[in-house]
């Protein structure tokens, strides 16, 4: 009985997930990991609207990143300490991509204005931007040696706490 009770639990759990505001958990199946560190912050706070689709060949189709819920104007962070590698328009929309060392960067989009240079140093959780007046979510990606992987990876797993009833 009481297997099966955390199995329904962890089923609901898994079912609510998805639709629940980040609060610092990768997805089951999330992929690849730089490893969960405790001082990364998700850039925003809103949901997850897009999940991580990588494409199966460096140049197919696919979603390299997810996509967050936000609204314009909406401050966004640095997920991770690190120096901005860019900050400029690609297409016409404004981007900023985070080197964090060892491999690992982020990128945030679409941002107006962007609100740090190339080779600014950052602090977890400092702002680089607003989301534009036209975006209608943030875009956020990582890569790990030149490799997308997905962002919510970067983010500490839920702990799951059972309480007797």
């Amino acid at each position: 009985m009481r297997t099966a009770l955390l199995l329904a639990a962890a089923a609901a759990l898994a079912l609510t997930a998805s639709a629940a505001p980040l609060v610092g958990a990768a997805p089951a199946g999330a992929g690849p990991s730089a490893g969960a560190h405790p001082t990364t912050v998700a850039p925003v706070a809103g949901e997850l609207l897009r999940d991580f689709d990588p494409p199966d060949e460096p140049w197919g189709a696919g979603h390299r990143g997810v996509s967050l819920a936000a609204v314009p104007g909406e401050v966004v962070v640095a997920a991770r300490s690190g120096v901005v590698a860019f900050s400029g328009e690609v297409a016409g929309a404004g981007w900023v991509t985070v080197d964090h060392g060892g491999g690992l960067e982020t990128t945030y989009g679409v941002l107006d204005p962007r609100l740090v240079e190339g080779g600014q140093r950052l602090e977890v959780g400092a702002p680089v931007g607003r989301l534009a007046a036209d975006a209608t979510h943030l875009h956020w990606g990582a890569r790990l040696d030149g490799e997308y992987i997905h962002p919510l990876s970067l983010l500490a797993p839920w702990r799951v706490r059972l309480v007797p009833g």
